[in-house]
């Protein structure tokens, strides 16, 4: 709450910039879900909002491109490996629910020529909407636990009924690497080693409002997504035999495969924004990023 009226009073930041009456950058679709499994007193969650984003649309013969950016803000619990895997994977089935639920918007009625009303389903057009995922996760870059839990999501599967193949990309990636070309060794030879300094940290030893040491690295990320994919078996409506459901699962035949490809966002820029040491807003270090749509 703090640092939300700092960033408020301060005028910066995005709560400000969506706040101000000039902006016309517009919330769609705003949706939430708790994580089952939370540790936190706080008990956390993610959260989907969808924006209509006027800097991105551009004219085209009949009337105007509109381009949007659906957002999922998240908070993995610190300190607990098991529940931070479940809490993805939960993520997983809450980003696949929420494309249902955009979906269905676009469901309309109509009267056939008899008088009846008939439901028709349109197919939903991701290719104008780019899709994050960003938020505390609690996980280092480029431990075990950030290939195991974050970067191998092509193969998840998740309560055994339903799969999700998620192709993303950390925007992020390697900018917690720095090299440096001018390390002697012990020979006098040089040598490119690699370091992690701090000050490409999100959660930093420099910041003073850090209290925990040995949990500092790069914990904050932003995924783009660009394609999603998800199976799921549809529950019979028919009365089945014990051994029958046992068999459908196993096989898995009535499968409905889902399958979604997003507008490509592109990185233009992207920093880690250092405070003055004392005058923190803050105990992470915010990510910056600028993004663009790929055919802008």
């Amino acid at each position: 709450m703090i640092d939300t009226i700092y960033f408020y009073c301060l005028k910066t930041g995005g709560l400000y910039d969506i706040s101000t009456k000039s902006s016309a950058i517009e919330c769609r679709y705003r949706n939430k879900h708790t994580f089952t499994v939370s540790c936190s007193k706080s008990l956390k969650g993610v959260e989907a909002t969808l924006w209509d984003i006027p800097q991105w649309s551009e004219g085209k013969k009949g009337g105007e491109l509109k381009r949007q950016l659906l957002v999922f803000n998240t908070h993995l619990d610190p300190w607990h490996q098991v529940n931070r895997k479940k809490q993805v994977y939960e993520i997983l089935d809450f980003i696949d629910d929420t494309l249902r639920s955009i979906e269905k918007t676009r469901t309309v009625v109509n009267d056939d020529v008899q008088g009846r009303q008939q439901r028709q389903q349109h197919q939903y057009d991701w290719s104008n909407t780019g899709v994050l995922v960003a938020g505390d996760f609690n996980i280092k870059a480029q431990t075990t636990e950030y290939y195991e839990t974050l970067m191998s999501l092509s193969n998840s599967n998740y309560n055994n009924n339903r799969r999700h193949n998620c192709s993303w990309k950390d925007f992020f990636s390697g900018i917690e690497e720095d090299i440096d070309n001018n390390t002697d060794n012990d020979d006098g030879s040089h040598a490119k080693r690699e370091y992690h300094h701090h000050y490409h940290h999100t959660y930093s030893l420099q910041n003073s409002l850090v209290e925990y040491s040995n949990d500092c690295g790069r914990i904050d990320y932003i995924f783009g997504i660009q394609r999603f994919a998800s199976a799921s078996t549809p529950k019979s409506s028919k009365h089945v035999t014990i051994a029958e459901f046992v068999s459908e699962q196993e096989q898995q035949q009535d499968d409905i495969i889902t399958s979604r490809t997003f507008m490509t966002l592109d990185g233009v820029s992207r920093s880690i924004r250092k405070e003055p040491i004392g005058a923190e807003s803050s105990d992470h270090y915010a990510l910056i990023l600028d993004l663009i749509p790929q055919s802008i």
